[in-house]
């Protein structure tokens, strides 16, 4: 008798030393930003593909990134019915406009964030926070200022395996570094209630994402948006460390904004 319980014993101390290699390796937020962070910076560049469903309105956008001293990003987006490429660089923003509104030898517009004119109040906010939610290093922020670890384990994904967390984001702990599609008036209308949406973030083994998914409908039901609606952004990254060469648009083809 005593023979077969100390048998069982170690058979359950193997399994059990088993199944913890099957966990990802990080069981915390601050280790698994801090390792994460660490291998972006390291490998500097990716190609990513965004792709944001609010409701029945979805929107791509495609381009490759690059983390220096600041982020830089070359992109495309379809954009109210129309295609964008865009550009951020040095902390500007770079709009190549569309044809009613370009001029076809200038067709490049600098974005101000807070502009007057009719293009910057339709498109810079919304652009700079769409195009800011691509930098692995924003989510990986707001990861660690308001994530929770719900779940972990291994999964499979693009043929390849990779550590699986699911985290739940604390709304109120965020500040004022929100979600693309999240704006400081929806965040108002929650009132204070506490209001909480799931992160999912899918990691390589050398620590780089593959895949995160952000859930926004929690927050949209709180500040009153119909039961049915629904937003959600899923981003993948691809080819981490290879070339990209983003640059500010030619001086020759910078276009003005028409006035306000």
């Amino acid at each position: 008798m005593r023979r077969r319980t100390v048998l069982a014993a170690g058979a359950f101390l193997l399994l059990s030393g088993a199944c913890s290699t099957e966990n990802p390796a990080h069981p915390d937020t601050a280790r698994l930003t801090q390792a994460v962070s660490s291998a972006v910076t390291a490998a500097k560049t990716a190609k990513f593909t965004t792709e944001i469903s609010v409701g029945s309105v979805q929107t791509k956008i495609q381009g490759v990134l690059r983390l220096d001293n600041a982020v830089a990003i070359a992109a495309s987006m379809d954009f109210y019915g129309d295609t964008l490429e865009i550009r951020l660089v040095n902390n500007l923003l770079y709009v190549k406009a569309p044809d009613a509104v370009q001029d076809s030898e200038k067709p490049w517009l600098q974005i101000a964030r807070d502009g007057t004119d009719p293009f910057s109040q339709a498109t810079g906010g919304n652009l700079d926070q769409l195009v800011g939610q691509n930098d692995p290093g924003r989510i990986l922020a707001q990861i660690r200022a308001a994530g929770g670890i719900t779940d972990s384990g291994k999964t499979t994904l693009d043929n390849g395996e990779t550590d699986h967390y699911s985290l739940d984001m604390d709304l109120a702990k965020l500040g004022g570094n929100l979600p693309a599609g999240l704006s400081s008036e929806a965040v108002k209308q929650v009132g204070g209630k506490d209001v909480t949406f799931p992160l999912e973030m899918w990691v390589d083994a050398r620590q780089l994402p593959v895949q995160t998914t952000l859930d926004l409908t929690p927050v949209l039901k709180a500040a009153g948006a119909d039961a049915n609606s629904t937003a959600k952004i899923t981003t993948r990254y691809t080819d981490w460390g290879a070339p990209a060469e983003i640059q500010p648009p030619p001086v020759e083809e910078m276009g003005e904004l028409p006035p306000a």
